[in-house]
């Protein structure tokens, strides 16, 4: 069973990281370094990955399991918004809650 808790942190990370270092700067955000949000995030989500492991809750293979369904998701996830996929998905809800008469 992979670790959840490091398929989640790592989904975070991954994500932040992605868009940090792809998405343009807006608002506050323009003079922070585009380095950072990583710098911050990646040894964070290190941690508690390892966690696991020193907690005995995990094996190194489930840690590793749950990291990379977090990355594949993350990648996954943010290629699907920045491709314009979540208009898509809207309009798809949308045309099936239309279908239920009670809603």
């Amino acid at each position: 069973m992979p670790s959840t808790h490091s398929a989640a942190i790592s989904f975070y990370v991954t994500y932040i990281t992605v868009a940090s270092l792809c998405l343009p700067s807006r608002g506050p955000f323009t003079s922070i370094p585009k380095i950072l949000p990583p710098i911050i995030f990646i040894p964070w989500a290190s941690s508690v990955a390892c966690s696991r492991i020193w907690l005995g809750y995990h094996t190194g293979a489930q840690v590793i399991a749950g990291v990379s369904v977090g990355v594949v998701t993350a990648l996954v996830w943010f290629k699907l918004w920045t491709s314009g996929a979540d208009v898509i998905v809207t309009d798809i809800v949308h045309r099936i809650l239309a279908l239920i008469p009670f809603l």
